[in-house]
């Protein structure tokens, strides 16, 4: 009996090390010698194959699109590697297949024969898989800035196979806003006071619309909580910046309080509690538009305020304030900081102003 409780602690102590690695590729799917794309699908498919192929598919079309190649339709997809012209080949993975979806790797391969050996030992590595602890700062790069970097989330979709998909589309619409918005909103404030009456009324209405267009984006870093899947992504064409081309140099407490940085503007969105469609992604989303709105706002404001006192029948005052803002603008995500303050997240965004010519 002592001998059989022995072995199932150990059966355990290794199926519990097993579940915590993953391929180097999965957290890590650029590094400098290494440039490759993640596709994802469902680990389950009634055809034969089929979740393999759909697989390396979505992770080859990335590939096509970030170096802008063309090929062949009638390709492969169960074969390790596959031509894409006379002189490039593709190489795919052994697929990583977790509780939620079956993950494929695909890299352009190497000609030279001792990268191509290094690059064949980078596909079969594993490495401790990435768990997001933002009070631990782990992985690093949740808590550092890099220049033409940013960082998107999605939480848990209807098909988790999306989820790293999900990361990319929100990544797009975080970079559309800060590349360039149109900023209006309307404040309207009104407050009386008298002998026998005392109210107030207030309305406020706003939109910011991003005008950017897509921008090409590489996923760099990813890592995962229960919930979420975090991932960082290089931008690949360079926003309109005027003096922004250094990477963050402020600690978060410095730039929470002082968020202008070497004579430009900056300003801090911030966001806490849960969004109308309880997505993570949403809350980041509206800690950028806060910021945005306080940048146009310091670009362009307009305010009427009218008061006036009557001593007709009991004295009163009325106050009316009017503030209106309409403009165009552009900034750089400096710096993006997630905490947890009374057991829910708070989200800080850092935002710079960045100047076009309009």
């Amino acid at each position: 009996m002592r001998i059989s409780l022995f072995l199932l602690l150990i059966l355990i102590s290794i199926n519990a090390s097993a579940q915590s690695l993953s391929p180097c590729w999965f957290s890590s799917p650029v590094t400098q010698k290494q440039i490759g794309f993640i596709g994802a699908a469902s680990p389950f498919s009634s055809k034969a194959n089929g979740s393999l192929i759909a697989s390396r598919q979505r992770a080859f079309e990335k590939l096509l699109t970030y170096y802008n190649f063309k090929s062949d339709e009638n390709v492969d997809f169960t074969k390790s590697t596959v031509p894409l012209t006379s002189d490039t080949n593709i190489v795919f993975s052994t697929p990583y297949v977790d509780s939620q979806a079956m993950y494929s790797y695909a890299s352009i391969e190497k000609t030279d024969a001792a990268l191509k050996e290094v690059q064949q030992n980078w596909l079969i590595q594993n490495c401790p898989l990435q768990t997001c602890n933002f009070k631990g700062c782990s992985p690093s790069w949740l808590c550092t800035s890099r220049k033409n970097h940013l960082i998107s989330v999605s939480q848990i979709t209807s098909n988790p196979a999306k989820q790293l998909e999900k990361t990319y589309d929100n990544a797009q619409l975080l970079l559309q806003y800060i590349s360039k918005s149109k900023v209006e909103d309307y404040s309207f404030r009104v407050k009386s006071e008298g002998k026998f009456q005392q109210w107030g009324y207030s309305e406020h209405k706003g939109q910011i619309t991003a005008l950017a267009d897509k921008n090409n984006l590489l996923n760099t870093q990813n890592c995962q909580t229960p919930s979420y899947m975090f991932a960082r992504y290089r931008y690949l064409q360079n926003l309109p910046s005027n003096k922004l081309d250094t990477i963050n140099t402020k600690p978060f407490p410095v730039w929470r309080n002082e968020p202008s940085f070497n004579g430009t503007v900056g300003v801090v969105g911030i966001f806490s509690g849960i969004t109308a469609d309880g997505l993570f992604s949403s809350a980041i989303e509206h800690a950028i538009k806060e910021g945005l709105l306080e940048l146009a706002k310091i670009k362009k404001i307009n305010i009427e305020h009218n008061y006036q006192i009557t001593s007709n029948n009991g004295l009163y005052s009325i106050a009316k304030t009017t503030m209106t803002t309409d403009t165009t603008v552009t900034a750089k995500l400096q710096d993006l900081k997630i905490i947890e303050e009374n057991n829910q997240l708070v989200i800080y965004t850092w935002l710079l102003e960045a100047n076009i010519n309009q």
